[in-house]
Formats: structure tokens, sequence, C-alpha cells
């Protein structure tokens, strides 16, 4: 197929991605910021192993579920790519993104599956900003290597778009390679670490409510919650939708009952722990990353904790195993260990659908049944969603 050559087609379904899928004689088609059911006008851009990736030129027939996107830069941004789909589809896409999944290697009844929804816009406490050399600050662009400028994003907390603005509409700011924000709602203070330390210092005068710090610094912030607070960084993995942290916290709870021990593996700063010690004597934590063991050893001193990687842990007998891995998933070396352990009961956390497919069927294959699930919308506006499942051993 010809590059840049017009062609026309009927998008037939949208990937666990977001992209949409059109089928045509030379195969199958990717392409974004399309609905299914929508006859479309496109271009080819490149073909390679993976398929023929397209873009769009014109929308000819647009979906009902269609709305007018209120972003200039969406179409090079690489932050979201289903802004231009009505929430409520949103939703409805990604139950049945699940469903697929669930049905193709278990019979729970998709009936069950409880959906948990979001505000979908202004909902992020954290941001990673990469820069310029002209001291602008932005995404990756999408498919490229430079950044685009960002003044203002509709997932983003009003304080840290307020941020965004004040930087990059401000002249002479210094070049920074990265910047972590997280904004703390408890003090209403924004936090800015900064991988760099500028030579001059005075731009930050510019923000109001905004504690700077920068690389070799360790500035703690105290988030609180319904029911603990957490000690964090702005640099480190803490959860991000300011409208669901207690409903992810109340999630997993309800899949608790009591116990003498659990685990907690990929615990991070320690987040699901203030619900597990409500129901289990002893908790062994695990975390990896340097800076969130030293967090987490301050968040629950009681807690025993260890600073390894899953693959490398020695996995005690415990009565629950909560597990929240990487968008990847558990690496073969651990989920071998962990089934070869036969713990009674595991709750297994995913943002990913790909990760979540892979372990699940691993976890059904040695003898786990799925018990419960539930879906809570964390990421609106992007194809992605917070899954916790309760398995037990048979």
């Amino acid at each position: 197929m010809k590059t840049e050559e017009k062609l026309t087609g009927i998008v037939e379904a949208l990937t666990d991605r977001g992209w949409g899928i059109i089928n045509s004689p030379a195969g199958k088609i990717y392409i974004h910021y399309v609905i299914e059911g929508e006859e479309v006008e496109y271009s080819i851009k490149e073909e390679d192993e993976r398929g023929i990736w397209a873009e769009v030129k014109s929308i000819l027939k647009p979906s009902p579920q269609r709305v007018e996107v209120p972003c200039k830069i969406y179409n090079r941004c690489g932050g979201c790519n289903l802004l231009h789909i009505k929430y409520e589809h949103q939703l409805e896409y990604k139950k049945s993104l699940l469903i697929k999944n669930i049905s193709k290697i278990t019979n729970y009844p998709s009936e069950k599956i409880k959906i948990i929804r979001s505000n979908p816009n202004n909902y992020r406490l954290r941001a990673k900003l990469k820069g310029r050399e002209d001291g602008k600050i932005g995404f990756i662009e999408k498919g490229k290597i430079s950044v685009v400028e960002i003044k203002n994003c509709i997932l983003y907390h009003p304080k840290i778009n307020e941020f965004l603005y004040i930087w990059n509409s401000s002249e002479n700011m210094p070049f920074v390679h990265q910047i972590d924000l997280l904004f703390n709602p408890t003090n209403n203070i924004l936090y800015s670490h900064l991988s760099d330390k500028p030579q001059k210092m005075d731009f930050t005068k510019l923000f109001k409510n905004t504690v700077f710090s920068f690389k070799g610094e360790y500035k703690k912030i105290s988030i609180k919650t319904e029911i603990f607070s957490y000690l964090t960084l702005p640099s480190v993995f803490f959860q991000s939708n300011i409208f669901l942290i207690s409903e992810l916290l109340k999630t997993v709870e309800k899949y608790l009952i009591k116990g003498e021990r659990a685990i907690d593996l990929y615990s991070g700063v320690g987040f699901f722990i203030p619900v597990l010690q409500k129901y289990f004597k002893k908790i062994y934590a695990v975390e990896s990353n340097r800076l969130s063991y030293k967090l987490l050893k301050e968040n629950f001193p009681e807690v025993k904790a260890y600073r390894t990687l899953s693959s490398k842990f020695s996995f005690p007998p415990a009565d629950l195993l909560l597990i929240d891995p990487p968008r990847s998933g558990m690496d073969q070396r651990t989920s071998h260990r962990i089934v070869k352990k036969r713990y009674e009961r595991i709750i297994y956390i995913s943002c990913s659908q790909k990760g979540f497919k892979k372990d699940m069927k691993i976890l059904l294959k040695n003898g786990y049944k799925l018990k419960g699930i539930t879906m809570l919308d964390l990421f609106p506006h992007t194809p992605y969603f917070e899954t916790i499942a309760l398995f037990e051993n048979q």
C-alpha cells in the first residue's frame, strides 16, 4: 500500500491500547483517534512486522459517541488517546476489554464485575514532565523523541496546570531534564522535584504554594487519606487519582478476611498496608526501589520489610498474598515461586490488561479460581484501568 494515498474504511473495533482496527485487503490497519463503527478517510504512515499503521485524514461518518476534543495538541501528545470518546462509552469499552479477557480463560459471570467510575477530568495528582533546551517542559511527542510544550492538561489537577502555565509562559526558564510534580490535597501545596539544580534559582519566586527540591534532596511529603497519612516523594510511585484513592483501599478491604500473616508484594511506600493491618497480625512487605523502601520503613516501622526483587524473595507461609506489580506483570520466576507455594488467597491488582491476562492464565492453570473482580477507572481518557481480582486456591 502506498503511503499518503487517501483510503476509506470502517472501524471494526478498538484494541486494548485504544487503536482502531480497519480490515483491508492488505491486512489489518491500526489507526488512532477513531471509534468503532465510524467511516473514516485515512492514509498509510508505515508498515512493519507488527502491522500497518495509518493516520486519520477525516471522519466521514462520525459515531454518536464522539465529542469535541478540548485539547490543541491531542494528536501530538502521548498522554491520552480516548479524549474524543464520551466518558460513558469509555467505560463500556473498558468493561468489554475486561470481559473479553476473562471469558477466554474462565467462566466467571460478567454481570458480577463491579465498575467504579471516576470524575474523568483533573484527576491526576502526579505528573512527570520532560524538558527542552529552550526551557519549556511537556511530554514526549507521540512517535518521536522531541518534547511537546504543555500549558494545560485535562487530566491534571488545576494546581499542576497552574504550574505548567506559569513555567511555559515565563521567559528564561532553566533547562531541566525532568520535573516530577505531586499535588498534596492535605495541605493544598504542590511539590516539584527537578532532576537538575539550575544555577539561577530566582525562578522559584514565580510559583505560590509550591515547594521545590532538586537532585540529591529528600523532602518528604505527608498525604492524608481516610485511614492513614503516608510519607512519600514526588519522584516515587504513589496512587495518582485524587477521586479514587479511598475507593481503591475500600475495594481491597472487601476481599480481606482475618488471618495471621499477609505478604504485600511490590509494596511501594506501603499504600495497602493500613487495610492489611486491620486483618492480619504480621505483614511482610517487599519493595526493590531504594527510596520507596526507605519511605516504607518510615511509614510502617512495625512491618517486616524486605528490599529485594520479587524474584529473589523467599516467600514465607502466609494466609494472603497481595500482588500489585508493574504494568508488565510478574516476571516468570516470581509467578513460578508463587504457584509453587500454593497460597490460599491472592489479591491481584493490575493497571494493564496485558499483564493481568498473562498472570491470570498462570494462576488459573495452577489450580486457582477467580472469586471476585472489580474495575476501577483510575485513568479516564486512556485505555488503562485498575483491575482488582481475588483468586482462591482450589
